[in-house]
């Protein structure tokens, strides 16, 4: 048991460290080191083994008790580094709970028609269970005001886009309820979001001149100018999310064959893509260059932030620079697309 805590203990103070030595603020430091206190008490009250402190069972009796809302996304944070420390076998997973019939069985239904869209159902329903649970109303008693209300309490502070997705995913469990005769009614056709004309700001990206003054004002000067040279280049030739970058490892790299891996993106689908010779080259130079990689985590950028000047000569307007260079390589890919299709060339993969 001693040796529990002391492993635990010492881990905390690592994983602190690195936050403490990347560019986290101050309130998200604070929340980690909370629920990382809560947690060691928990560990020490219960008199768990180190072998079962990170177990499903371990981890849900804690956050039963833990009063902090952020406290199942900092344990597996820290069981993450605690992994890229080869310190447990394997981090804790995401909350997956198990659902009752038919939420369980139309997922079933979904993971076997539309695979890739079947984390976005169990969201959904995950959520749904416990609302209509809560209220006491049975799914044969359903109305359209139970999930316009569902929609309007659960996702309010989500963005009109994904609160269109997670609607249309519970239009297709409302024909599935009546199709099996669950429900009396289809209320699929009932459900509909704010009717919207137009986008109230355009989406901006860097126009063709832009790109070419961005990469030929690129420095070299400091360490700090090789990362951001890694990043742009991983942004714009992959179109990688800032947060799929953070996470990029050494192993994940495959130089010889000009690959990366993606195990943990936010779809959960892995992806390998190829690397450009000018994406290698980046990289490299930010390694050989004086990077640390890792500082223990395994990690070569640390952080998911591009940490880029606010304005570049000759570019106007540039704001949030990642974002604009990550939609260009978006925009390119959609037109590619395009002109395929109407070509009859069929899709084109990226």
């Amino acid at each position: 048991m001693m040796l529990s805590l002391s492993v635990l203990s010492d881990g905390i103070c690592d994983y602190l460290k690195v936050m403490a030595h990347s560019d986290f603020t101050n309130g998200t430091f604070d929340r980690h080191a909370r629920v990382l206190r809560y947690f060691y008490r928990y560990i020490k009250g219960k008199k768990i083994d180190w072998n079962a402190v990170f177990t499903d069972e371990t981890v849900d009796g804690f956050l039963e008790v833990c009063p902090l809302y952020v406290a199942r996304a900092v344990i597996r944070g820290f069981s993450r580094f605690l992994y890229y420390e080869k310190k447990i076998d394997k981090p804790v997973g995401k909350y997956h709970p198990i659902l009752p019939d038919p939420f369980s069985t139309y997922l079933s239904y979904k993971a076997d028609i539309q695979p890739d869209n079947k984390w976005t159902h169990r969201i959904v329903l995950s959520a749904l269970h416990p609302y209509l649970k809560k209220r006491n109303i049975r799914l044969l008693e359903i109305a359209i005001a139970d999930l316009d209300n569902f929609i309007s309490q659960t996702y309010s502070h989500l963005a009109t886009e994904t609160q269109n997705k997670y609607r249309s995913c519970l239009r297709g469990f409302l024909r599935y309820l009546f199709n099996t005769g669950k429900i009396r009614k289809n209320l699929a056709p009932l459900l509909v979001g704010k009717r919207m004309f137009e986008r109230s700001l355009p989406p901006q990206y860097l126009l063709p001149q832009e790109i070419r003054q961005l990469f030929s004002g690129m420095r070299y000067d400091t360490n700090r100018d090789l990362r951001v040279n890694a990043m742009v280049y991983l942004a714009f030739t992959l179109g990688l999310r800032a947060k799929e970058i953070s996470r990029i490892t050494m192993d994940d790299i495959r130089f010889k064959d000009k690959e990366i891996v993606l195990p943990d993106r936010k779809n959960n689908q892995p992806a390998i893509l190829p690397l450009s010779d000018e994406a290698i080259k980046a990289i490299t130079a930010y390694i050989v260059g004086g990077a640390s990689p890792g500082r223990g985590t395994g990690v070569i950028f640390i952080s998911d932030r591009m940490q880029t000047p606010d304005k570049l000569p000759g570019i106007e307007g540039n704001h949030n620079l990642y974002a604009k260079v990550r939609s260009f390589r978006q925009f390119l890919c959609i037109k590619a697309h395009l002109c395929a299709t109407a070509s009859g060339k069929g899709n084109i993969g990226f």
